[in-house]
């Protein structure tokens, strides 16, 4: 390791995602490398002076140019010798990748802080087999043992519906109308009742990301087109699904955000964003500035993420989360997940 690198980035995205996307069978190799050619997004995470390891290794090309543009003159890729979708267990399976993430604090003073995309079981195997073999890390987005609990919890819709209808009493959280089914029939039984309520609604599985498994029901649609439209999706089959409302988005503002990390139990605020969809409306970047999101809208969603984020702190969350809104045709802002 080079003299002066404080970091190791962990962008398990594809580890992350890899149960949901797997649970489309017929198209599950190519979501997990779509996942994992994401993972690149990891260089920019912690700057220069870090080690990332990502799935597949980042083109040269690419290498060069982020040295040119950026400055990078110690940043240290890696990538493990298997690619099954879940990087933190790759790295464990791959001993002199594994050695050379612990050797740089092993044998010296120098506590390297390990940072992932998300906490998943396999990446809290990682860090226990590293200190096992001697690393001094730290790792500050890893909950204590008993909270672990909490960073699949709150990703899950519906998580965020919990602990939002938990807030509105207290805040002015706005979510849209809906419900968490439990099984298929709950869950075409309130779509035709939103359906035959005149209501346009939306399903969406549980643990779902990026749109994918989306469906629209229009209003007025009979209970045949509604089954089938939930018996053909793969996405439907396992857990819960959640039915709302579907709200149609001021053409102006395209699924705003805002970005939060917690330390010590306190939300602190990052930034807010507008997200950049392509025509099919998947997720292609986020657009960040003063100007992106007019000011009232902004606040609303502060104070929003506010209350979400001191619930997630009271109850042992650490580090980084986001949430997602939709600003109707009104200006009412809607906190979706």
């Amino acid at each position: 390791m080079r003299q002066g690198q404080e970091r190791i980035i962990i962008a398990n995205l594809a580890e992350t995602f890899y149960d949901f996307v797997n649970l489309d069978t017929n198209h599950f190799a190519s979501a997990l490398a779509i996942e994992q050619s994401i993972e690149e997004q990891g260089v920019f995470w912690a700057g220069n002076n870090s080690i990332v390891v990502t799935s597949k290794p980042l083109h040269p090309l690419h290498q060069q140019h982020l040295s040119r543009s950026l400055g990078y003159t110690n940043l240290v890729l890696h990538s493990p010798s298997s690619r099954s979708g879940r990087l933190s267990t790759d790295i464990v399976g791959d001993q002199d990748l594994l050695q050379r993430l612990i050797e740089p604090s092993a044998h010296n003073d120098l506590s390297m802080v390990v940072s992932p995309y998300c906490v998943t079981p396999e990446f809290v195997s990682l860090i226990e087999n590293m200190i096992q073999g001697g690393a001094k890390i730290t790792v500050p987005e890893l909950p204590e043992r008993e909270n672990l609990w909490t960073v699949k919890n709150i990703d899950l819709k519906s998580g965020f519906r919990q602990v939002s209808r938990s807030l509105m009493s207290s805040s002015d959280i706005r979510i849209p109308e809906g419900f968490s089914c439990a099984d298929l029939g709950q869950a075409m039984t309130v779509a035709h009742l939103f359906s035959k309520g005149g209501v346009e609604c939306i399903i969406k599985p549980d643990n779902g990301e990026d749109g994918m498994g989306h469906v629209r029901i229009p209003a007025g649609s009979d209970i045949n087109f509604i089954v089938r439209q939930i018996e053909s999706n793969p996405f439907f089959r396992h857990g819960l699904v959640v039915v709302e409302r579907y709200i149609k988005s001021d053409i102006n503002i395209i699924s705003p955000s805002i970005e939060y990390y917690v330390k010590d139990g306190k939300p602190l605020y990052l930034y807010s964003c507008a997200q950049t969809l392509s025509n099919t409306r998947t997720f292609l970047g986020v657009e960040v500035g003063s100007s992106v999101l007019p000011e009232s809208i902004r606040v609303q969603m502060i104070r929003m993420g506010n209350a979400f984020g001191h619930v997630l702190g009271q109850l042992g969350y650490k580090g980084f989360f986001d949430i997602d809104f939709i600003v109707d045709e009104e200006q009412a802002v809607y906190a979706v997940e």
